[in-house]
């Protein structure tokens, strides 16, 4: 009997930058699983990478949670394209002034993207607008892993308490130097922060949501762009990154979106 190790391809038709259209974010760009997803906070650190952005953690409200963790039926969690799904924090009495790091990653659960394979990254958020102390994001960063050390890429985001919706990608030239750092590195997670001023209206609640993650994959510099297929592994832990005879029923069934 054939066993199914769950590996799946997408066609090498792909070759996106970081700027498109959010149209091409929603109805090209492959959607895909690459993590199920944990929450948590963070300490201040200096982002190396990109805008190399100071992220502080001050007073920190709380760190909220992915909504969804049902990955076996459709995309769920910050991969869902509905806006009912995703990660969301919700806190009250916020009128004082608060800043918050917050990471969502995967160590156990991961397709460990490579970063030399790495086009970009494009997501939705949102927060309540209007109330004078709303929380918003302030910068989003991504992570990447080798085994023993993280590189942090930062990007302002220029929120408001106004904002409500927005679609955020990562610059193009910073994608190209995660290309530049080769496949020992391999995408962890979302590092954002979360911040609200101290303009103190009352105790009113405050919302902040991010879902439709994408991560554009990058393939001009491949001599047979359109013939080849792009093969993916399903999610595993870091240790059993490069393990041959990984047990089958350990990977997803549904990795590839077909439409």
């Amino acid at each position: 009997m054939s066993v199914d190790y769950g590996i799946r391809a997408f066609n090498n038709t792909y070759g996106f930058g970081s700027q498109i259209s959010k149209s091409t974010h929603d109805n090209t760009v492959p959607r895909l699983v690459y993590f199920n997803g944990k929450v948590r906070g963070k300490s201040s650190f200096t982002a190396g990478y990109g805008s190399k952005s100071y992220l502080s953690n001050s007073n920190p409200i709380g760190v909220g949670s992915i909504k969804d963790f049902d990955y076996d039926n459709g995309y769920r969690g910050i991969w869902d394209p509905n806006g009912l799904y995703g990660w969301e924090t919700r806190s009250g009495d916020v009128g004082n002034e608060h800043s918050t790091v917050v990471e969502i990653y995967d160590t156990d659960n991961n397709v460990w993207f490579p970063a030399s394979a790495f086009g970009g990254i494009g997501m939705e958020t949102e927060n309540d607008k209007g109330g004078n102390h709303a929380t918003y994001m302030t910068h989003i960063c991504v992570s990447f892993y080798n085994g023993s050390s993280w590189r942090v890429t930062s990007q302002g985001y220029q929120g408001s308490e106004t904002d409500g919706k927005k679609f955020f990608q990562l610059n193009d030239s910073y994608a190209e130097t995660i290309r530049s750092w080769g496949d020992s590195w391999r995408f962890y997670g979302l590092i954002f922060r979360l911040y609200n001023s101290s303009k103190k209206v009352g105790t009113e609640n405050t919302r902040c949501r991010l879902w439709n993650v994408k991560i554009y994959p990058w393939f001009k510099d491949m001599a047979h762009s359109g013939q080849d297929k792009w093969i993916l592994p399903a999610r595993r832990s870091w240790a059993n990154l490069k393990q041959q005879n990984f047990p089958a029923a350990s990977f997803e069934t549904s990795l590839y979106d077909p439409t």
